[in-house]
């Protein structure tokens, strides 16, 4: 309101000394040039007082923004593109669906901002593939470095599952990931104190399957899942510790489910180690997920475990419990220089084109990751011998982060099987692909 009552009396100013200065003749010529500075001193600040009433748009690396004048308001446009390609180099994997292709792995718009200083929001749909809502989600701020999260989100469960699907080393996540949920349809609350060196997350959700994008078993007793992780960075407030990109913690599920279990296993091939979409849930199921990361300059390690626990049975059978478990560790290393991040990482000397300078960021990746099933599953016949008891894949990357926004991947995995030829005693052959993936973010 003061601005608007400045801007009038400096507009009601201006008219008045430019009918002053239509009597202009009658005037001595020093007060003419006094009268005709403060008009032009009060024209620049009409400019101004209505350049401070507009919205303030932004076009940057980071997507298409919009600010209310008091940056109270913000609404921001966001995208994701990932054009994959898979090649599988053993015959044998045809016969699982092994064909080269290409795939949109990712088409994500995104839109996020703030409605007010405690109200966030973020909405993204998956576009490529069956078309569907991922997160749909409002921030609750209410307390510094602390909020409460509702709506579907990522969950608490799965370290390697919360980096975004931009920040990912390889085409895929590791074997491990198969047991965590992608979405939990909820409300979570999450917290950093203690100097920003510990992380609280916990919630209560409908309880997703493994895999699923927060989609719920078919429960009838109403019941929910709780989920939670505590994450440490203890030298995280010394800049100058070798220590500070350092965390560890642990995160937990437990809930109760009922329905189609949809169980389904895939190697970072995207081929299935597992799978048998008739098998039934009911009880308790619970996931242990501990994990920890380093990051160094150009260097960056992550390293996680999750068992997940649940009672499956056949139509006509009774419940069972049977426990799985998966383990990855990852390296990645810099070649130019960039500083590492669990994060989106910038290169510091950006591909400008040929003979204009700039070379990107190059980044070496190398993972080891792999699952074991119970083998109880086998024994009771929820999987049969054309399913593998375990996997063990590793995978060499070479990332060139092109721009900021644009980012090339290719890589080398091979996964070895035991069992699951549909032969008793005999491993399935071994799957060699090169993926590679063209990816725009912005």
């Amino acid at each position: 309101m003061k601005n608007h009552v400045s801007l009038t009396r400096n507009i009601a100013s201006i008219a008045v000394l430019s009918g002053i200065l239509s009597v202009a003749p009658v005037l001595a010529d020093d007060e003419l040039s006094g009268l005709r500075q403060q008009v032009e001193q009060l024209s620049l600040a009409v400019d101004s007082l209505q350049s401070q009433n507009q919205p303030a748009f932004r076009v940057a690396a980071s997507g298409f923004r919009v600010d209310s004048p008091d940056g109270v308001f913000k609404f921001q446009v966001n995208g994701l593109i990932q054009l994959d390609h898979r090649a599988y180099l053993n015959s044998e994997s045809g016969d699982r669906g092994g064909h080269d292709t290409f795939e949109l792995r990712r088409v994500r718009p995104t839109l996020q901002g703030q409605l007010g200083k405690s109200l966030g929001f973020r909405f993204t749909p998956e576009l490529s593939g069956t078309v569907r809502v991922l997160d749909a989600y409002g921030d609750f701020y209410f307390a510094d470095n602390s909020f409460i999260r509702f709506g579907n989100a990522k969950g608490p469960v799965g370290l390697e599952r919360l980096q975004g699907g931009a920040n990912l080393l390889f085409n895929e996540r590791g074997l491990a990931t198969e047991f965590t949920p992608a979405r939990e349809l909820g409300i979570q609350l999450q917290s950093r104190f203690a100097d920003q060196t510990a992380t609280l997350r916990l919630g209560v959700f409908n309880g997703a399957l493994d895999g699923s994008n927060g989609a719920p078993s078919t429960s009838s007793n109403g019941d929910f899942s709780v989920a939670g992780s505590f994450y440490l960075q203890p030298f995280r407030s010394d800049p100058k510790s070798p220590l500070n990109g350092f965390g560890f913690g642990l995160a937990a599920s437990y809930g109760k489910n009922e329905g189609n279990a949809a169980f389904r296993l895939r190697a970072p091939h995207r081929l299935d180690v597992a799978r048998n979409t008739s098998v039934l849930e009911d009880g308790s199921a619970y996931r242990l997920n501990p994990g920890a990361y380093f990051y160094s300059g150009p260097f960056g390690l992550l390293a996680e475990y999750i068992q997940s626990n649940r009672e499956l049975y056949l139509a006509g059978g009774s419940p069972t419990r049977y426990s799985n478990n998966g383990w990855t560790i990852a390296f990645s290393y810099f070649l130019t220089g960039e500083n590492n991040g669990y994060g989106r990482v910038n290169p510091s000397n950006p591909f400008q084109g040929l003979g204009a300078g700039g070379i990107g960021a190059w980044e070496l990746a190398f993972r080891l990751t792999g699952i074991d099933l119970d083998q109880s599953l086998f024994a009771d016949g929820l999987l049969n011998e054309s399913q593998a008891t375990a996997a063990r894949s590793y995978g060499l990357g070479l990332n060139w982060y092109i721009t900021s926004n644009l980012k090339l991947l290719l890589s080398y995995e091979q996964t070895a099987y035991s069992d699951g030829s549909g032969h008793p005693g005999i491993d399935r052959s071994i799957d060699r692909s090169v993926l590679s993936r063209l990816q725009v973010v912005f």
